[in-house]
Parts: structure tokens; C-alpha cells; sequence
């Protein structure tokens, strides 16, 4: 497999170095909402004023390109991943 955008081929160490976030959901524990505002006025009587409420956002970022211990310092980052930043629309954390 190929990255798009040029690049050597992934290696199986690359995909088995992926990681992801898992969360258990527990019935009655969760709720989930989409929105792009903040949350609502409960009714009278009807919110816990003990309860948290709020918005925790998600955020998709890139960082900075940091080069492999190998690369000899001061070697320029690839023209493909400052292409990716640069139509990423996002700024760089």
C-alpha cells in the first residue's frame, strides 16, 4: 500500500503502531449529543443543580512535523505533508 500524495510504502509496524480511543458506554451513563451551541435551560425542577453540564469538544489537529531520529537535521519536510498542512485549513498545534 502506497500513501497518497508519494512517499514510501507503509510498513505493517506502522498500522500496528495505530491506536485508538475506546470508551465503555454504559447503559444509562451517557448521553450524546451533536450541536454547535451550548446546552440548553433544563426545566424547572427537571436538572440535578449538582450535575455537570456542558460541551466537551472534539478537536481534529495537526502537530508539528517532527522528523525521525535518522534525518539529519535540517533536512526540509516533505513537499506532501506541507501540502496536507497547508490545505488542511486547520492551524498547526
Amino acid at each position: 500500500m502506497r500513501r497518497r500524495g508519494g512517499g514510501g510504502k507503509l510498513r505493517a509496524a506502522a498500522g500496528a503502531a495505530t491506536t485508538a480511543l475506546a470508551m465503555d458506554i454504559v447503559e444509562g451513563q451517557w448521553t450524546v449529543k451533536v450541536r454547535d451551541a451550548g446546552p440548553g435551560e433544563p426545566e424547572p425542577g427537571a436538572a440535578d443543580p449538582g450535575l455537570w453540564t456542558g460541551i466537551l469538544p472534539i478537536v481534529s489537529a495537526y502537530g508539528q512535523p517532527r522528523a525521525a531520529e535518522r534525518v539529519p537535521a535540517g533536512t526540509p519536510v516533505s513537499p506532501s505533508v506541507l501540502k496536507v498542512l497547508e490545505h488542511s485549513g486547520r492551524p498547526v498545534i
